[in-house]
């Protein structure tokens, strides 16, 4: 089964089925939020997340500024958890720091441009572009890579049965501008390959797999402990060559799928 055998004409209540089978469990990541606090034997006293123990030698501990202590266990007189609220806010910080990636999904409407809206050649309408699996991850400060499992589906002028369907998998570099402590703004140059079924296609007609590309910027906002909602807007573009077979001839064909599109999703920032 190809990925875009998914997109069959579809309707808005098996969108929803599918969000909810793909986002909820996203809602299921839950963070014990505490405070480790490690008492030295020379009255010192450091607050953050224990990383590391090794029992009876030595503890590592990070704080909220992103420092990393270690101290022999000789050293130490005392550790002890805090699970007030007042705390809360300190945990966050240190988990959002260490968070470098992300992995959601997206949808929003596809709309064809050049030779793929034309009502000679592609003669596609607004559809729909469902990002199923989109991944960004950071290396450096500013620097990462991305990847995106994705599927377009746009229905044909006078035609509401016949639809044009693609879909494939792409990956690339991404550069990350952070916006603020709440907002990061991420580009995404990608590319992939894709299969493409041709409108009301019959069994004469291959699907073929091409080489694609994908430019896509997205920002996301951080609203929640390891939680983001995301904005994003690409362009898409594949040259898919089509062959017919009928009565042992051979006749082939290539075709533009272009296609800007814009979305909402939702993400899980992962470490």
């Amino acid at each position: 089964m190809s990925l875009i055998s998914i997109f069959k004409p579809l309707k808005m209540k098996s969108f929803f089925y599918l969000i909810i089978l793909v986002f909820f469990p996203c809602m299921l990541f839950a963070q014990t939020k505490n405070i480790d606090i490690v008492y030295l034997k020379n009255g010192g006293i450091i607050r953050g997340i224990i990383i590391e123990q090794v029992p009876g030698k030595s503890i590592k501990i990070q704080t909220a500024d992103m420092s990393v202590f270690v101290y022999p266990m000789d050293e130490v007189s005392n550790i002890s958890t805090d699970y007030s609220n007042q705390q809360e806010p300190l945990k966050s910080r240190i988990a959002d720091k260490n968070r470098n990636g992300y992995i959601g999904f997206s949808i929003g409407p596809s709309i064809p441009t050049g030779k793929f809206s034309s009502e000679v050649d592609g003669r596609a309408k607004t559809g729909v572009r469902l990002n199923l699996v989109s991944f960004g991850y950071k290396i450096t400060k500013g620097f990462g890579v991305s990847a995106n499992c994705f599927g377009g589906y746009n229905l044909r002028i006078y035609s509401n049965s016949d639809p044009w369907m693609y879909g494939g998998l792409i990956i690339g570099p991404m550069g990350s501008i952070p916006v603020s402590n709440k907002i990061d703004l991420d580009f995404r140059p990608m590319v992939g390959v894709s299969v493409t079924q041709f409108p009301g296609a019959s069994s004469n007609i291959q699907k073929p797999i091409t080489i694609c590309y994908d430019l896509s910027a997205l920002i996301r906002f951080h609203i929640g402990e390891g939680m983001d909602i995301f904005l994003n807007s690409e362009y898409f573009f594949s040259k898919p060559e089509f062959t017919i077979e009928n009565n042992g001839f051979e006749f082939r064909f290539e075709q533009s799928i272009s296609t800007i599109s814009y979305g909402l999703g939702f993400a899980y920032r992962i470490n």
